[in-house]
């Protein structure tokens, strides 16, 4: 916490210290950092030198990090629907984010929602898009009988531990059309390895 990047504790007894730093969160990772334990003195043996007692050590932290995420909802308002009809709504969910300078896909998928009357209906990806990206979801399939009240794209920010919202309006458009859709998951096998093998 201080504002140099160096600091210097002093007045020491001689003995064995246990170096500890606090997980920081940045609004895209947290940082955390390994304990490990450091003598006072020291010696040079194990960088090559001999067994004189250093009085003065330096320590380093030993940092990791690991990436935050955030939650996306998906809603759906179907203000008119064609009685007797199910209707299902696809979209396709594309996070991009810059990583070294470069735009990198960090999530994709492709998700479904189903109605069997009007009103409205959501869905909820949790704690899976990693904070700091740009969320697409494109509505890429409504069928026929239903159009996009207020077109089908929305980009939305993720942050760390928040939900964004992604909201569309479809109404029905009195056409007949008997097609519908299906959302294919793989789920793989507990104890299957990468080709399907027990």
């Amino acid at each position: 916490t201080g504002a140099s990047d160096t600091q210097i504790i002093g007045d020491l007894e001689t003995g064995m210290y246990l170096v500890l730093a606090l997980a920081v969160d940045t609004p895209e990772y947290t940082c955390s950092f390994a304990p490990y334990l450091v003598s006072v003195p020291g010696n040079g043996y194990y960088g090559g030198g001999d067994d004189t007692l250093i009085y003065d050590v330096d320590v380093t932290l030993k940092p990791d990090r690991t990436e935050r995420f955030g939650s996306l909802e998906i809603t759906k308002a179907l203000s008119s629907f064609r009685a007797g009809d199910a209707a299902s709504f696809i979209f396709q969910v594309e996070a991009v984010k810059e990583v070294d300078g470069v735009s990198v896909t960090v999530y994709s998928d492709v998700v479904q929602l189903y109605f069997d009357a009007p009103g409205n209906r959501s869905l909820l990806i949790e704690e899976r898009i990693p904070a700091g990206s740009t969320v697409t979801v494109t509505e890429i399939y409504k069928g026929a009988a239903y159009d996009a009240q207020d077109g089908d794209v929305r980009t939305v920010p993720v942050g760390a531990e928040e939900t964004a919202s992604a909201d569309f309006t479809n109404a029905y458009n009195c056409q007949l059309n008997g097609v519908s859709s299906i959302v294919n998951n793989f789920q793989p096998t507990v104890g299957m390895d990468a080709e399907g093998n027990d």
